[in-house]
């Protein structure tokens, strides 16, 4: 990821980093998070809800790792755990349909390695974008563009796979809608893990079209993407 993205992050939510003011001047020219800027709002994303969360927290990397987001994180307390758990897995997750090199919807290619890319940066699609896609999700789901549809059907994938895999409560989700621009979900059930998934979700879709996937929040990381 470009220095200055990275450098940005840090600044920004010091408290999740063990450095001094020296420390994070001396990374100028480093790469600290190991992959491209396209996961930006994804990662900026995660740090926003942590820091709400918890002043303890630490994060300990940031990486792309088989085509993959990945981000750790230690110095947490139990009672959080769960609830960052959810926010880091939904995030490795979304990167999976979210170009690296733009952040706009994508899948996953394999060219010289696995990744995410959007059709403009694309190479050879290791699946088709739609396989895997639920025609018919069990909830309500109104007026929502492409991207935003993705991230939901993503959503309720995992959700099976946490119930069926790792004793997530049973989650029903009656209704997904967007209401005055931003993106509503209704859901009962579930544990903390299930509450930083689906505050992930809402948290990130703020940031972008629902369409495309672009960017919109008008702030001062935009003129960073633009790098």
């Amino acid at each position: 990821m470009n220095y200055k993205l990275e450098n940005w992050l840090i600044e920004e939510y010091p408290s999740l980093f063990e450095m001094t003011d020296n420390e994070i001047k001396a990374i100028n020219n480093q790469e600290k998070f190991p992959c491209r800027g396209g996961w930006f709002l994804i990662i900026n994303t995660v740090f926003e809800l942590l820091v709400k969360r918890s002043s303890e927290v630490k994060i300990n990397q940031v990486e792309e790792t088989y085509g993959f987001l990945l981000v750790t994180f230690s110095n947490y307390k139990n009672k959080d755990y769960d609830y960052i758990f959810g926010v880091c897995n939904m995030a490795h997750n979304l990167s999976e349909i979210t170009c690296e090199i733009c952040g706009q919807q994508g899948a996953m290619f394999n060219a010289h390695y696995v990744t995410a890319r959007c059709n403009l940066h694309n190479g050879l699609y290791l699946r088709d974008q739609k396989d895997g896609v639920l025609d018919n999700l069990p909830f309500r789901v109104e007026n929502l563009g492409d991207r935003w549809y993705q991230m939901i059907v993503t959503l309720y994938e995992k959700i099976l796979m946490h119930q069926k895999c790792n004793e997530m409560p049973e989650v029903t989700i009656t209704q997904v809608k967007k209401t005055n621009g931003k993106l509503v979900i209704g859901y009962y059930g579930g544990d903390e893990s299930t509450k930083g998934m689906i505050e992930f979700l809402l948290a990130y879709s703020m940031k972008i079209n629902d369409d495309t996937g672009q960017v919109i929040s008008r702030t001062e990381y935009e003129n960073l993407l633009s790098i």
